[in-house]
């Protein structure tokens, strides 16, 4: 019975760790689409470029973590594929990246 309950807490962590890495994936050209509105909104008066560079700084950061999130996840993808159990530093890893994440986008 143990064994069981094991092996799907080992799938629900690799299927958390896919979830991280594509959201990483996902996070780069979200992040440059950013960029390039900004740049087409300078010279804009209605548009405060102080507000533009505090977002584009918060956003940088955010994007940092989330990149180092996705490297995580990567790892512990790459290190559980034959079916061996995820270790607890990856796993504490990448959720504390993550939560620094979310932190970072919420600010």
């Amino acid at each position: 019975m143990w064994g069981a309950t094991d092996r799907l807490i080992d799938d629900l962590k690799r299927g958390a760790m896919a979830v991280f890495f594509a959201i990483a994936l996902i996070s780069l050209p979200t992040y440059m689409s950013g960029y390039s509105a900004q740049k087409s909104l300078r010279g804009v008066r209605t548009v405060s470029q102080d507000v533009i560079n505090f977002h584009q700084r918060s956003a940088l950061f955010a994007l940092i973590f989330m990149e180092a999130a996705g490297v995580v996840a990567w790892y512990g993808l790459w290190y559980s594929r034959k079916g061996a159990a995820m270790g607890p530093r990856i796993t504490a890893a990448a959720v504390l990246l993550s939560a620094v994440t979310i932190g970072l986008m919420g600010s």
